[in-house]
């Protein structure tokens, strides 16, 4: 269905379309958004994420304070050394899940994001992975598909100071939206119908 909506209307209306159905139609995709942050960079992108797909989010919490300069340079310490941590009692199963969104800042694996992907890795249905920094394009997603054994969906990187803390960021938060929503759509069992142009009809769940 949905490759056939592709080709009658084009990819970008398409995935428009699919972002109009998640927001603004009473949908909403059985994901959880996971995320480790330390400046509140990727907490403001994860709750975007979970606003536009309607779903549930948490924080990733070390049971080790992690603040100001010292826990700065810990952090980068432990994740460089690629250790384990101790992390406080998760409170959204992610074998409720169709999908989890993982996030993470920084450009290398941060070491909480490290151990929730070995404690839960068989635990995940479908992964979808997005990346807060400061300069560079590098991201860990990589190595986080590696370590939890499964190809991700979709991913995400976003820029702190250019995009996120600027608030310019919500055109690539909605095109990624898009591509997990289409996977969503695509394992489930929906007609699409008047959410895209004519040629598409109307939408109904069947």
């Amino acid at each position: 269905m949905i490759r056939r909506l592709r080709q009658s209307i084009g990819l970008q209306n398409l995935k428009r379309s699919i972002v109009v159905v998640v927001n603004s139609q009473g949908f909403s995709v059985n994901a959880l958004v996971f995320y480790y942050s330390r400046t509140r960079t990727t907490r403001k992108a994860a709750e975007k994420l979970a606003s536009l797909l309607k779903c549930a989010s948490e924080e990733i919490c070390e049971t080790k304070n992690r603040k100001g300069i010292l826990g700065w340079l810990s952090t980068g310490k432990t994740a460089t050394r690629k250790e384990l941590t101790k992390l406080e009692k998760v409170q959204n199963d992610p074998t409720s899940f169709d999908m989890v969104v993982v996030g993470v800042w920084n450009h290398t694996m941060s070491t909480a994001i490290k151990t929730y992907l070995t404690q839960y890795k068989d635990s995940f249905r479908k992964v979808a992975f997005f990346c807060t920094h400061q300069y560079t394009d590098d991201d860990p997603f990589e190595e986080m598909a590696s370590l939890c054994g499964k190809t991700p969906v979709a991913t995400l990187t976003l820029l702190r100071k250019k995009e996120v803390e600027v608030d310019q960021f919500t055109a690539k938060v909605e095109e990624f939206v898009a591509r997990l929503a289409s996977e969503w759509f695509r394992t489930e069992t929906f007609i699409l119908k008047s959410v895209v142009p004519a040629a598409a009809g109307e939408y109904v769940q069947a």
